[in-house]
């Protein structure tokens, strides 16, 4: 097998070769040169089709730094790292008379615990208690945060990205 042909693209390659030999008679000059110009651009095809691939997951790699508001109150919550972990706060608010709020963190400490998810303790500034936090991003420009009673009983809302 060609040292260049990755693992699992191995069946492919040979595939399209058992029907290039069936198409083209063997022994001719013109089909040998035919055949390994065939498989250059086989090779070439399958590396940059893996080379995209690689960066498309990389230019979706979820990032939830930043800031988010909230659709429904107007607050605006900058995302950010704290000790190797996420943490989130109040940075501005549309309601005046919730100005005191702008400054307290409401999620400190959270853990990614999967693709796009991070698990933490937030803080409910309305009620000042503390729930189970999920931070879920859904895309590039929206993100779930919600909060948890017993890991049952959540409610939440979808975040969008400040431009």
């Amino acid at each position: 097998m060609d040292a260049r042909v990755k693992p699992g693209h191995d069946r492919l390659y040979y595939a399209a070769f058992t029907l290039l030999d069936c198409v083209i008679l063997s022994g001719h000059r013109e089909a040998k040169t035919m055949r390994a110009n065939i498989k250059s651009l086989l090779v070439t095809s399958i590396a940059v089709a893996s080379l995209f691939a690689g960066l498309t997951s990389t230019a979706n790699a979820a990032d939830p730094h930043g800031n988010w508001v909230r659709p429904s109150t107007g607050t605006q919550i900058n995302f950010y790292s704290c000790g190797g972990k996420l943490c989130a706060k109040i940075i501005a608010v549309k309601d005046e008379a919730r100005k005191k709020e702008v400054g307290t963190v409401i999620m400190k400490g959270s853990s990614k615990t999967g693709d796009n998810r991070w698990e933490g303790d937030l803080l409910d500034v309305e009620s000042g208690k503390i729930y189970s936090g999920v931070v879920t991003l859904a895309g590039p420009t929206a993100l779930n945060l919600k909060g948890c009673v017993a890991g049952i009983f959540c409610r939440g809302e979808t975040w969008a990205k400040v431009k």
